[in-house]
């Protein structure tokens, strides 16, 4: 067994653990990998709300670049609030919070 002061450590190697594919980030969300897809944009430093950016990479020695997306981009679409329709969130509000309706 090495000891880890003697193994070498690979340089210029991505960690493939912070990319999914588009069938592992479509499971994580529990939505279509359609979903993914079409929220899908091309890598750049800064992300954009509500999108997923990704790379292609190569993965194998010798292989073709396959589409990878970010995991910290997807897991943020986990954490997004969701709008509830207006007609649900004036049933919804407390009666002091709700506008007078005019009836008395």
């Amino acid at each position: 067994m090495k000891r880890t002061s003697d193994a070498v450590v690979p340089v210029d190697r991505i960690n493939v653990t912070v990319w999914l594919s588009a069938k592992e980030a479509a499971k994580k969300l529990s939505v279509s990998t359609d979903t993914i897809e079409r929220r899908a944009i091309l890598w750049q430093d800064a992300g954009e709300r509500y999108k997923v950016r990704y790379k292609y990479l190569v993965l194998d020695e010798g292989g073709e670049p396959v589409r990878r997306y970010y995991e910290p981009d997807v897991e943020a679409l986990l954490y997004e609030p969701r709008l509830l329709p207006v007609a649900s969130r004036v049933r919804l509000a407390p009666r002091r919070l709700r506008p007078a309706s005019g009836i008395a």
